[in-house]
């Protein structure tokens, strides 16, 4: 952490409740991110932008939208590398290892987008699969992801890491992975 543009890191908006004072003020005056309160922030959000006050990980906070122009098709964010032609991110990509492998931009779209890799408390507000249920399962240490998993399903099985290594998972762990999420069939 030395030689960086800012003494805060502001791209991981999904762990806003978690910020301090002190950072969701810097990042706001610094990076437009984080910026809290009734009304929209003083600066601009820049040419082609707006302020659009949204609920993050539980927390009430001003974000940058692009300015839809009416009848226009939305105009998706965050494919600054990796991006696939739709404006997004491929999110099935590297997705094993998405907790210490991925940008937080990635993360941040692939989650709002497709419900991927989501780990903060609230769940999702991608809509879910017919006859299917939002459930958290870990990641990693101290990280946990939403799935959508069938709604008639009493056990659950983390799929999406470990997945380099699905020859050793059990048997049922392996079935429940490939008839749900098609993975290490």
């Amino acid at each position: 952490m030395k030689g960086c543009a800012s003494h805060y890191e502001c791209e991981n908006i999904h762990e806003l409740h978690s910020w301090s004072y002190a950072k969701k003020a810097w990042c706001c005056q610094h990076k437009g991110a984080g910026c809290v309160g009734s009304s929209a922030p003083s600066q601009s959000p820049g040419e082609g932008h707006e302020w659009k006050h949204e609920q993050v990980d539980g927390t009430w906070t001003w974000l940058k939208k692009v300015i839809q122009q009416h009848g226009a098709p939305p105009v998706e964010h965050g494919a600054e590398s990796g991006g696939s032609s739709e404006g997004g991110f491929d999110c099935q990509e590297g997705l094993s290892n998405f907790v210490h492998g991925w940008a937080n931009s990635k993360k941040h779209w692939c989650c709002a987008h497709q419900g991927v890799a989501c780990t903060g408390p609230v769940k999702p507000t991608v809509p879910l699969q017919h006859g299917h249920q939002w459930t958290r399962v870990k990641a990693a240490e101290g990280v946990y992801v939403w799935q959508q998993v069938k709604s008639h399903v009493t056990k659950t099985y983390n799929c999406v890491t470990g997945l380099e290594d699905a020859s050793r998972w059990t048997s049922e762990k392996r079935d429940y992975c490939c008839q749900h999420f098609n993975k290490a069939c």
